[in-house]
């Protein structure tokens, strides 16, 4: 049953279907299904694909603060996608999470903001 879940949180989040993937989350805890790291998977997947990047990456920092730890080809598609967020606290907070999960070292993020003609350097 959890995979049936999981591919319904995945096709919800490629319709960018925020307040159903969080019911179907909440469902599955009630029903003694924990989310697990597929679970999320299929939801940054589905965000992802669906060309939801904001909330994929939201997502991703929701697992890693479930304390699941996901695989290395899902946080390489994590970072390959983070240089579409414009959101820079959103940028901001997922290098924090991935330094502080010990997915990558810390590292530098250079953003150069082309309209302002301003550059923005933080260490994550």
């Amino acid at each position: 049953q959890a995979k049936l879940f999981n591919t319904v949180l995945g096709i919800c989040a490629y319709g960018s279907h925020v307040n159903a993937t969080k019911a179907i989350l909440n469902m599955m805890k009630d029903e003694g299904h924990v989310p697990d790291k597929k679970s999320y998977a299929a939801i940054f997947g589905g965000f992802a694909n669906g060309g939801h990047i904001e909330e994929a990456i939201h997502s991703f920092i929701e697992m890693l603060d479930q304390g699941l730890h996901p695989d290395k080809h899902l946080t390489l598609s994590a970072m390959r996608q983070i240089n579409k967020v414009n959101d820079i606290q959103l940028v901001y907070k997922f290098g924090k999470s991935v330094v502080q999960a010990q997915l990558v070292d810390p590292f530098v993020v250079y953003i150069i903001i082309d309209q302002l003609k301003l550059s923005i350097i933080l260490l994550v």
